[in-house]
């Protein structure tokens, strides 16, 4: 794992360029800032050097989270057989990012392999449904069911009974009442 001082490259299957781009960039601001706090640190500017240092910060996470999400696709994608639905769902999110962003053009070699591979992970994800549906009637999820209607029923009963008792409350002190 790449520490603070250390700048990590990730080459990305999914949309090389313009993440690798994207990684690249945020490196390039990251290092400028790290240059900037250190020069204010040098020269004893706290305010500059705290600014400098929360920028640095921010750039940090920044990069953690691009690294982390761009990983996460290529993983899942290199693995579609393997993924979880979590994965798979988070997956086509961010594929779905990339192709909404504006940075592909329609049309193009890039444009539909992210298609493409929104597909392929949206039949995984199908496919992981159907497996789901089928194999959801097993003695576990009949249990299951069967609690949640018996609940449903016995909810019912209360109330009906609680309804039988308040009308024989309400009986009796009416006729208490009319005794007097």
């Amino acid at each position: 794992m790449a520490t603070n001082n250390d700048i990590a490259n990730i080459k990305l299957v999914i949309n090389g360029q313009d993440a690798q781009k994207k990684l690249d960039d945020i490196n390039a601001k990251l290092q400028r800032a790290k240059k900037l706090r250190e020069d204010a640190f040098n020269n004893g500017d706290n305010k500059a050097f705290s600014l400098y240092n929360k920028e640095a910060q921010r750039l940090e996470t920044q990069l953690q989270r691009v690294r982390a999400r761009t990983q996460g696709v290529a993983e899942t994608l290199s693995a579609l057989d393997k993924a979880t639905p979590k994965q798979l769902r988070e997956a086509i999110k961010e594929l779905n990012r990339q192709l909404n962003s504006g940075s592909v053009e329609r049309n193009s070699e890039q444009w539909r392999a992210l298609v493409s591979q929104i597909g392929a992970a949206k039949n995984e994800l199908a496919a992981i449904r159907e497996e789901s549906d089928k194999a959801g009637t097993s003695l576990g999820q009949k249990i299951f069911f069967w609690g949640d209607k018996w609940t449903g029923i016995s909810n019912t009963l209360n109330i009906l009974i609680r309804g039988v008792v308040d009308l024989s409350n309400f009986t009796s002190q009416y006729v208490n009442k009319a005794a007097y």
